[in-house]
């Protein structure tokens, strides 16, 4: 293989590589941003009725699929209501 060719070949291969990674790093990010507001649901829903918040799985991934503007929503929703537990709890 000519240096020539092994060169382009290798532009070829990395101009692919940051778009995956910047994917990647975006789906990890609105994991834990998710995860974050469920985890502050379920502090509130164990608050409210003194028991343990069995929802978390379910909430996680009903986040992770809201497309950005509603999971941003979302996001606001808890964060305004976060001395409010009952209205938290209603975010969705």
């Amino acid at each position: 293989m000519n240096r020539a060719f092994a060169f382009a070949l290798l532009l070829l291969v990395t101009a692919g590589a940051p778009a995956a990674t910047a994917g990647a790093d975006d789906d990890e990010r609105v994991s834990a941003q998710c995860d974050d507001l469920c985890t502050e649901i379920a502090v509130c829903y164990e608050s409210v009725y003194d028991r343990d918040y069995r929802g978390g799985g379910a909430c996680t991934a009903a986040c992770r699929e809201k497309p950005p503007a509603a999971r941003a929503a979302f996001a606001a929703c808890v964060r305004k209501n976060a001395k409010r537990c009952r209205a938290m709890l209603r975010c969705g």
